[in-house]
Order: C-alpha cells, then sequence, then structure tokens
C-alpha cells in the first residue's frame, strides 16, 4: 500500500511539473513575441544531468537547443533573435524556509545547480522559474554568472552563498521580468 501511495504522488508532482512548465511557455509566448516557446519533449530526461554523457554528446548544437532546459523557444533561427538563457522549472507545494535558506540548504540552490549545468551545455544563462503552492512565479538569476544580462529593475530580494559554489542569487517576480525584453533575447547579428 505504501508503494501505492509513493508511485501515485510521484506521478501528481510530475504532472503538476508538466502543468507548471506549459504554463510558463504559453506566458512566455505571449510576453516575447515574435518567439514562440514549448516545453522540451521529455522535459530534460534525454540530455539532463547523467543522460547528457550518452546521448547529449552525439547531438548537434541546433538539437541540444531543444533538450536542454525545461521550456525552450522554437523559432529563435526563423525571427533573427538569441534567446539569452536555459530555463529549469520548478513548482513544489511548500515554500522554503527561512533558515533553510540562510543555511544554503534550501531546495532552491539544488534547482539552481542543475540549471548552471544544462546552461553550461549550450553556453547560455542559467535561470530559475519557480514557485510553490499560493505563491507569485518567481525568477532566480545568478548576477556573478559569465552570461548574466543587465536587469534594470530591483530584485525581491538577494541570497548570497559561499563555499565551492559561491551564487550571488537575485529573485525577481516573473511578471515583472517580462517586461525587459532585452534581458530575455537579443538579434543575432
Amino acid at each position: 500500500m505504501e508503494q501505492q501511495k509513493e508511485s501515485k504522488k510521484r506521478k501528481n508532482s510530475k504532472v503538476k511539473g508538466s502543468g507548471f512548465e506549459g504554463t510558463i511557455a504559453k506566458k512566455l509566448t505571449a510576453a516575447l513575441q515574435p518567439l514562440n516557446f514549448m516545453r522540451t519533449p521529455g522535459s530534460g530526461a534525454r540530455v539532463g544531468g547523467k543522460n547528457f554523457d550518452t546521448l547529449g554528446q552525439m547531438l548537434g548544437e541546433d538539437a541540444l537547443k531543444v533538450f536542454v532546459g525545461d521550456v525552450v523557444p522554437v523559432n529563435e533561427r526563423k525571427e533573427g533573435l538569441k534567446f539569452n538563457h536555459v530555463l529549469e522549472c520548478k513548482f513544489y507545494a511548500s515554500q522554503d524556509t527561512f533558515t533553510l535558506l540562510a543555511s544554503g540548504s534550501a531546495k532552491l540552490f539544488g534547482w539552481f545547480e542543475e540549471v548552471v549545468v544544462d546552461a553550461a551545455k549550450l553556453d547560455k544563462n542559467p535561470l530559475l522559474i519557480f514557485k510553490w503552492n499560493h505563491t507569485p512565479i518567481f525568477v532566480a538569476l545568478d548576477t556573478m554568472h559569465k552570461h548574466a544580462p543587465r536587469v534594470a529593475q530591483k530584485p525581491c530580494f538577494s541570497i548570497l552563498t559561499y563555499g565551492d559554489n559561491p551564487r550571488a542569487l537575485d529573485i525577481f517576480y516573473l511578471d515583472e521580468l517580462l517586461k525587459e525584453q532585452s534581458f530575455w533575447f537579443q538579434p543575432t547579428i
């Protein structure tokens, strides 16, 4: 009986995550015209994490753009634009506590490390889009990352981490950040 509950919980969380990725794709498409976005086929399962060593290295750059991250633009070349980021999307029920954030052990940091690994595959900026139940949608940006674009607005808050992988994460509201199109993409030359 316990295994059945665990399987159902995993299935429901997978559906929740897939739905959130679809929501983000629609939101980005509406706000960042002329780019169109879609949820990545398999959402990172094909070339994400350890799978990159097997399948990912066999793919060309154009194929990687479709499979790396959770949500991707599908018409960059056609529109003559370059999307600046690799996106990781997370939607969880319970929020990280202040204590977890302060100690550096919050889920948020692990989520961000996932997108850092994927962004390196395409030499782009890692961007985490996340929310918890009953919260707005947030975006985490590492201002210390070599590809981090400038943002005109002030973040909601910032988190500095230390140690082996120091980060300066600025957290923004997604709806506010979508107003800055130059943050998201640039013309190709």
